[in-house]
């Protein structure tokens, strides 16, 4: 009953912490090393960020930091390998994916916006597509955009894709497609798989939910497995 009331407490505040966590006005960033610094950001790209920091520019890469903060836009950034070089987890259901190995020893990270932070990393990227066609004047050239939204687990290097606008992806869970995989990915937590099971489908929405409980519960050592 106290484990009970203590959940309920903290599931009232949730949306609270996870705001707080955002809620400077001002723009900073974190190094390697933890440190925070403050300044006015310019521009983030994927390969590097601009900054003025006490009247001075600065240019910095995703090898140099591990947060970013842009208060304007209200979003955080951070240095992976997510958006490039993933590859399938053999036999997995749903599909889980891993960094590519070859990716972090040869390939460059990259500054990726992120929704959720924690023992779960939810990143939120654009996919930029050109492609070309034919019509009466000639060949004409077109894009489009669309985004991706990975949920990467820091303990295990899994990451389960959440959403893929260019496939409109929906995790379809009938009772079949559970599986081992979306349990395991939260630890078998209890209170967590009861909340999966009696969903007919495991929308977007719904699982940046359990994500952040799942976070939660993990920071406070809270995850409880069946008896």
């Amino acid at each position: 009953m106290k484990y009970q009331l203590l959940l309920f407490s903290l599931l009232i505040l949730l949306p609270t912490l996870t705001f707080a966590q955002n809620s400077t006005n001002q723009d900073y960033y974190i190094t390697n090393e933890r440190d925070t610094v403050f300044g006015k950001i310019t521009k983030v790209h994927d390969n590097y960020l601009k900054i003025k920091v006490n009247g001075k520019r600065t240019k910095l890469s995703p090898f140099d930091v591990f947060r970013v903060y842009q208060s304007k836009k209200r979003k955080l950034f951070g240095s992976s390998y997510i958006k490039y070089g993933v590859r399938k987890i053999k036999d997995s259901k749903p599909i889980l994916y891993r960094v590519d190995e070859r990716t972090r020893v040869l390939g460059y990270p990259k500054f990726t916006e992120i929704l959720i932070d924690g023992e779960i990393i939810v990143y939120r990227f654009e996919i930029n597509k050109r492609f070309s066609f034919g019509g009466l004047n000639g060949m004409s050239t077109s894009s489009s955009v669309s985004y991706r939204l990975y949920a990467f687990k820091k303990s295990t290097d899994e990451i389960l894709e959440l959403e893929n606008t260019a496939m409109a992806f929906v995790i379809d869970v009938n009772k079949a497609k559970i599986g081992k995989d979306v349990i395991k990915f939260f630890e078998n937590d209890v209170e967590i798989n009861a909340k999966i099971e009696a969903q007919n489908k495991l929308t977007t929405k719904f699982m940046l939910e359990i994500i952040k409980l799942y976070n939660m519960k993990k920071r406070l050592n809270l995850i409880r497995k069946p008896s």
